[in-house]
């Protein structure tokens, strides 16, 4: 290409627009100068898609903003060339460049300078949203992109890649983990100096910030990468999965460039949280920065200065896992700063918990190997970290020894369980929750092989962790009370009967701090989840037996009518033997050697009660009836629903009729049951609207319904079983709904909330929603899904029945 030839021209730029921008007259470049001297400053074209330089323009000095060079250039065709800088004598790449030609190979070339590119994005997000789950529910699953697919044993087609990881989602739903954490996923330089050959495979070292790693993508090009990583989080967000990024900066960079390299993630990438740990200055910043108000910022620790409203900041550090570790392995005078780990948290800034990371042992290699075993780093094993807190259980590293393989398996069971069973939101590194292994190395810092890759064999050979993992998942997530919104007490500020966490050892409410103690309880009041308008709950009581002898625990009174039954014991071979007294008051339980066990109060079993269900997942039916004060299950039918009528009145009576029934024939005994069932629609112009199917269905019926009347048809069919006798009431209760105009604006803003996405007509009116509802005739519950006060009274007249005499 000639550059005689070319036809530009140039004028002064927006200095706000870093980086390469197409504007209205070109294409306007703006570069930050880190040094004071005022050097030369140039933008170097390149031939595209070599180093062949074409031609250069001098930045003048009109075009200099303090420390910022900024020009528009027009008549060129962007196309046709890639771009660097020349600051001084020096050729650098634009940090603030949105394309980069970096290396294909993951370690290869990645030392030489990369070309930038003007990049202009047309990828297609649709209707993509943020799921913005709450902090207190997160649960957050770390992993390195290239080591989580890379394996032979991997079953995915795109090995090491952005689309290795939308390979394995059905992997992570079955988790059931609400947010995948990445290690390091932008464009860094991983290949040794000459000096030291060795990779850097986490991705701790110099890097282009705004760029996804080309390496990580299946198409092995920049563009590819770009929308490669794109699909991933619009992929995971379909499926309820948030995305972090996780960032290490060189310490050159600036809190500026910090602040701007995390709004473009954000929103270019849809990404839902940073993890980068930061000097105080910038953390208060960032904590504060209005592009990052909603998302989960996390970082070694916060002040209070850093607190916002709003809690989407976490605190991140070794200071559990090293205490945890400690009792984990029946270290001395531990109790008190591991009870103290099991309920900490703040506030505004949720605490983080893990108990294993990329820069320590594995859960497996810490029941493995007392000692590190690092020397294929080659530096003869004087890198990692000394103090791993570890015990190999009486063998250091591989055995066929079945008794020390079964106490490895209950040890990691028992550390899986007090990360779970903990306040702090949990964090688990990759593999560790199928016991895989990094045969004793601490630091695989610069391991790009099996040393690293997750061994997707060790799903089946460990079968029994991988399924207990996910038991613990689903059991913390059906619990709110072991993830309460604000930190706990230990008094009862709420005047609910008891703290809202107690304390146990070998009597009841008391803990004893014995410097040679192992061992300690604690109970949830499971009606604490009230005082965040959570539905109460049943109390929990968490044992915890470090010692390698069986230990007696006080056990406190389960509640009025209540009794303790068994959750789960890591020790399987044990089930509690509960010291019941005369007036059903348990006073111990013995707890097995180096395990944890969890109890929960149940109702006591009494046969002249009458066993309430819902037959409906409803939340918001199971909020009325347990703020109305009453007890039941919930079972759910999953009967194909079937309707044949088009008048809203019928419809409603027979999904109802189908839920109950179905539930019933479903009883193993039918006897004693009172069954509910309900199903609710709205209609608008004669016009049925069910709940909508994505966010544009959510927006038609909520256009739909602002600025007029509709109509909420509540069915409830009521099914009561007593010995062989069957009773059955059906009925429908209508509600008006008057709704204010709303407009578009306010109706994209409600629809990013997600509260219209399993609702009747899009809306919740218990909601956000109800700011919009100018009036309502008839029963509110109803409109929530339960008219309650007429189920009472038809329960009453027709069959004869007090539902609170249950309670």
């Amino acid at each position: 290409m000639n550059s005689d030839k070319l036809s530009y021209k140039v004028k002064i730029g927006d200095p706000m627009l870093l980086g390469a921008t197409k504007v209205k007259d070109g294409i306007n470049f703006a570069v930050l100068i880190s040094n004071n001297d005022r050097p030369r400053c140039s933008a170097v074209f390149y031939e595209k898609g070599t180093r062949k330089i074409v031609f250069e323009i001098p930045f003048t000095e009109n075009m200099m903003f303090g420390k910022v060079y900024a020009m528009v250039v027009s008549g060129i065709k962007i196309g046709d060339f890639d771009y660097n800088y020349r600051i001084g004598k020096e050729i650098v790449t634009d940090p603030y460049a949105k394309l980069i030609n970096g290396s294909g190979v993951f370690g290869e070339n990645c030392r030489e300078i990369k070309t930038s590119s003007v990049f202009m994005d047309k990828f297609k997000w649709d209707n993509d949203e943020r799921p913005l789950i709450s902090f207190s529910d997160t649960i957050i699953y770390r992993l390195h992109v290239r080591g989580f697919t890379m394996h032979r044993f991997s079953k995915v087609r795109k090995k090491g890649t952005f689309g290795g990881i939308i390979e394995k989602i059905d992997y992570l739903k079955s988790l059931g983990i609400t947010m995948v954490e990445l290690m390091p996923a932008y464009d860094f330089n991983e290949k040794g100096t000459e000096k030291n050959k060795r990779v850097n495979y986490w991705g701790y070292t110099d890097s282009d910030y705004m760029m996804p790693k080309v390496s990580y993508s299946n198409t092995k090009t920049p563009k590819g990468a770009i929308h490669e990583f794109k699909t991933m989080v619009k992929e995971l967000h379909k499926n309820g999965i948030e995305v972090c990024m996780e960032f290490c900066f060189d310490k050159n960079i600036t809190p500026t460039y910090m602040i701007d390299c995390f709004r473009y993630w954000v929103i270019n990438y849809h990404i839902d949280g940073i993890h980068c740990n930061m000097s105080d200055d910038i953390r208060g910043a960032i904590s504060a920065d209005p592009y990052l108000s909603d998302v989960k910022i996390i970082s070694l620790g916060f002040d209070n200065d850093d607190f916002s409203r709003e809690k989407h900041l976490g605190e991140c550090n070794r200071v559990f896992m090293n205490t945890a570790r400690k009792f984990l392995k029946g270290d001395e005078g531990q109790v008190m700063d591991m009870a103290y780990r099991v309920r900490y948290n703040k506030k505004y800034a949720q605490q983080i918990n893990y108990i294993a990371n990329n820069d320590t042992f594995t859960l497996m290699d810490m029941v493995s190997y007392d000692g590190k075993h690092n020397e294929s780093n080659g530096e003869y094993n004087r890198d990692g970290i000394e103090d791993n807190n570890s015990w190999n259980c009486g063998f250091e590293g591989v055995t066929k020894k079945q008794n020390v393989i079964k106490l490895r398996r209950r040890q990691i069971k028992n550390a899986l369980s007090f990360v779970m069973l903990s306040q702090g939101a949990p964090l688990i590194y990759a593999g560790d929750e199928f016991g895989n292994s990094c045969n004793g190395n601490n630091n695989p810092y610069c391991q790009d092989n099996e040393v690293s890759y997750l061994d997707w064999r060790l799903t089946k050979k460990n079968e029994d962790i991988l399924e207990f993992f996910k038991f613990l998942v689903k059991f913390r997530k059906e619990r709110k009370v072991l993830h309460l919104d604000a930190p706990l007490e230990g008094n009862d500020y709420y005047s609910l009967g008891m703290p809202d966490i107690s304390y146990h050892s070998d009597r009841t409410w008391i803990l004893l701090f014995d410097v040679l103690s192992r061992q300690f309880a604690y109970m949830l009041n499971g009606r604490y989840p009230r005082a965040f308008h959570k539905p109460e709950e049943e109390n929990l009581y968490i044992a915890y037996n470090m010692h390698w002898e069986e230990k007696k625990l006080g056990l406190p009174l389960a509640g009025k009518n209540k009794e303790w039954k068994q959750v789960f014991s890591t020790d399987e071979d044990y089930y509690a033997v509960i010291d019941n007294g005369k007036m059903k008051i348990a006073r111990t339980v013995k707890v097995p050697p180096r395990s944890v066990l969890v109890l929960e109060s149940k109702d006591i079993e009494e046969e002249d009660n009458v066993e309430i269900i819902l037959a409906s997942q409803s939340p918001r039916r199971k909020d009325i009836l347990t703020n109305a004060g009453i007890s039941f299950t919930t079972k759910v039918s999953d009967k194909e629903e079937k309707v044949s009528s088009d008048i809203p009145e019928e419809v409603v009576k027979e999904l109802s009729n189908q839920k109950a029934l179905d539930v019933l024939e479903k009883s193993e005994e039918i006897k004693n049951k009172l069954i509910i069932g309900a199903d609710t629609v709205v209609s608008c112009d004669n016009k049925i609207l069910g709940k909508p199917k994505n966010a544009g269905d959510a927006r038609k019926m909520l256009s739909m319904i602002q600025g007029k009347k509709h109509e909420v048809y509540t069915g409830v069919t009521i099914i009561y079983a007593i010995g062989d006798k069957i009773k059955k009431e059906v009925f429908a209760e209508k509600t008006e709904v008057f709704v204010r105009k709303i407009n578009k604006k306010q109706i994209d803003e409600y629809i990013k909330t997600k509260e219209p996405m399993d609702k009747a007509g899009a809306y919740a009116i218990q909601g956000i929603f109800g700011k919009y509802i100018e009036k309502i005739e008839g029963d509110y519950n109803n409109v929530v899904g339960l008219p309650i006060d007429r189920v009472l009274k038809e329960v009453r007249d027709k069959f004869k029945l007090n539902l609170y005499k249950n309670n």
